[in-house]
Order: structure tokens, then C-alpha cells, then sequence
């Protein structure tokens, strides 16, 4: 399943460019009990400094690139 900022799919704020997109995918029960797999791909482009991941009970990395700018990352309440 893709979402595309420029279709206002209610999944991006208003402050996302519309550039943005996010590519959700659903692992088969195979990859999932024995393989690595990707869940959620993408590029996320601000229009203003405002995006917040939250994350509970995923048994997942998250990994995230920031091109340009700054941001903060907490981790179990740090």
C-alpha cells in the first residue's frame, strides 16, 4: 500500500511537503517468523520542524537518515 502526500491522504500533516510518501507493506507469515523484512519505507520532506515517531511493542529496528536538519531521538523515556 502506497500513500502519496499529494493525494491528502489524512496520514500526513499539513506541515509535509508534498513530496513526501510512505510505502507500508505486509509481510507474509513466512518472512515474518524467519526472515528480515521491511515494513515501512519512504522519504518524509517538512515544511515545517514539527514530525514525531512513536513507536510501542514492535519487535523491529527503526532506522531513520536525516538529510539535512536536526531532530531529537528518545528512547524508553531517554
Amino acid at each position: 500500500m502506497k500513500y502519496d502526500c499529494s493525494e491528502k491522504d489524512i496520514s500526513f500533516p499539513p506541515w509535509y511537503d508534498p513530496v513526501s510518501e510512505r510505502i507500508i507493506l505486509t509481510p507474509s507469515a513466512f518472512a515474518q517468523e524467519h526472515l528480515l523484512y521491511v515494513q515501512e519505507t519512504g522519504r518524509l520532506k517538512l515544511i515545517e520542524a514539527r514530525h514525531k515517531t512513536s513507536r510501542n511493542k514492535l519487535p523491529s529496528y527503526l532506522l531513520v537518515s536525516v538529510i539535512s536538519g536536526a531532530g531529537t531521538l528518545e528512547y524508553e523515556g531517554q
